[in-house]
């Protein structure tokens, strides 16, 4: 497929292939003194279904989850790699190009258009690491 053509679920997956995180559920939340946590990517954990772990603190429970984070719709994900990746975002018309990255074997800079900022961005990123298409 084309890089160009990547959005929703498909661009988020190479994005969190991209970052190390596909199959990791996002926690981040603790209360009190034990640790319940969710993952806000698919609800999921909790032995009775609730989304809701206790977990002892040495041993979270990370692995498992079937789905990735909305890198190209959530600006709490996807805006960071903007900066990570230092991209230059510009309008044109009724679109965004992103850009600024140089290309894993250093030859080329890398741009890519977008309907919103993050898809833009989040193809740039792709792009930078496989290409103009990604096969799997």
């Amino acid at each position: 497929m084309k890089t160009s053509d990547l959005t929703g679920a498909e661009l988020d997956y190479w994005i969190a292939k991209i970052e190390g995180t596909l199959g990791y559920h996002d926690i981040d939340r603790c209360d009190g003194d034990a640790y319940y946590s969710y993952c806000k990517n698919c609800g999921g954990g909790g032995n009775d279904g609730s989304g809701i772990w206790e977990w002892d603190f040495d041993d979270p429970p990370l692995t498992g989850c079937e789905k990735t984070r909305p890198y190209s719709t959530n600006w709490s994900q996807g805006g960071p790699l903007i900066e990570k990746y230092r991209l230059v975002i510009q309008p044109y018309k009724e679109i965004w190009i992103a850009g600024g990255i140089v290309s894993k074997d250093g030859n080329f800079f890398i741009y890519e258009q977008g309907e919103t900022i993050l898809i833009a961005a989040m193809r740039a990123i792709v792009a930078s690491v496989y290409g103009e298409s990604v096969n799997e």
